[in-house]
């Protein structure tokens, strides 16, 4: 577990787990001490009991946010999606779109392509961004939608 997401300090390096089983929580520690895992960072450390000991407010608003957007990315833009609740990466179905990874590109808006999952014709958007920046992708996105776009 690690609360660098929920956080959103993906780089400070401080994770953990919780291994009940004998002979698998052996074979971790013998990989963590062979540096296969990296040791927490001392900043990762101090900025992960900082969030959990404090951070609650902040991530309560963090979370209310990103709902916020996400619920944006569903009224806004006309394609079927699934609705996520524990993530902030927008699953879209765009099989009705021929090519649609290259046209929304070609609209400034880079997506996962669905194919690195091995879904061909689904895309994948990070709404975990500056509303401002998510309505100008949502924008272009409709713009590449249209016959003309």
């Amino acid at each position: 577990m690690s609360a660098n997401k929920a956080f959103n300090f993906p780089a400070a390096g401080c994770a953990w787990a919780v291994i009940e089983e004998p002979k698998l929580r052996q074979s971790m520690s013998a990989d963590v001490s062979s540096h296969v895992l990296p040791s927490p960072s001392v900043f990762g450390y101090e900025a992960t009991l900082a969030a959990l000991r404090e951070g609650e407010v902040w991530l309560a608003a963090q979370l209310n946010y990103l709902r916020g957007n996400r619920d944006l990315v569903e009224r806004e833009l006309p394609l079927p999606m699934a609705h996520v609740e524990a993530t902030y990466l927008a699953w879209i179905d765009a099989r009705s779109v021929p090519n649609a990874h290259d046209r929304f590109l070609q609209h400034g808006v880079a997506l996962s392509p669905g194919e690195q999952f091995g879904a061909p014709g689904f895309v994948r958007l990070n709404f975990g961004t500056q509303r401002d920046r998510l309505r100008e992708a949502l924008r272009r996105m409709r713009s590449a939608l249209t016959p003309a776009g």
